[in-house]
């Protein structure tokens, strides 16, 4: 009977399946060391796996760390970073189904740079998780944390294009 009882609450765990841990390091942007360094971020995202999701994820022993030497962040950035590149394939291909990453600045410090990237993971259903602000897009408050992202990437926007017809 005590068997029965582990068996079902095992089966009714969710379980994503493979997780990617994803590092960005930028050589410009350096206020920061620790968070700064791919080892580090690395090592958060790991402890909050086994503190938090240890039975959900088979964490891949693929590295996507990035380095770069571009002073923009903006969203011209993003295709300049290939290890991001090769997550967005591997998860356009199905082999990566959770995303974890430090914090949201890793992604990017502009906000509708933010806003495209996760874009790029809801489209193919992938689970996104801050690790050291808790958010998760596999709970209400972290897809509602990115709703609001996203509302302020669309006002930056048209701000924006208000403040260049004015000129």
């Amino acid at each position: 009977m005590h068997n029965d009882k582990k068996l079902n609450k095992e089966s009714n765990k969710q379980r994503y399946g493979s997780c990617a841990i994803y590092t960005r390091k930028s050589t410009v942007f350096e206020k920061d060391e620790d968070i700064n360094d791919n080892s580090f971020q690395r090592l958060i995202c790991a402890m909050a796996i086994k503190l938090n999701m240890e039975d959900e994820f088979a964490v891949s022993s693929k590295r996507y760390d990035d380095v770069e030497n571009d002073e923009s962040d903006d969203e011209r950035s993003i295709d300049n970073r290939l290890a991001l590149q090769e997550l967005f394939e591997d998860v356009k291909l199905g082999l990566v189904d959770t995303v974890i990453v430090h914090s949201m600045n890793i992604l990017s410090t502009n906000i509708r740079t933010v806003d495209k990237i996760v874009k790029v993971f809801k489209e193919q259903g992938t689970r996104v998780i801050l690790a050291s602000q808790g958010v998760d897009t596999a709970k209400a408050n972290g897809r509602r944390f990115f709703l609001h992202i996203s509302s302020l990437a669309q006002y930056e926007s048209e701000e924006r294009e208000y403040f260049k017809n004015e000129q």
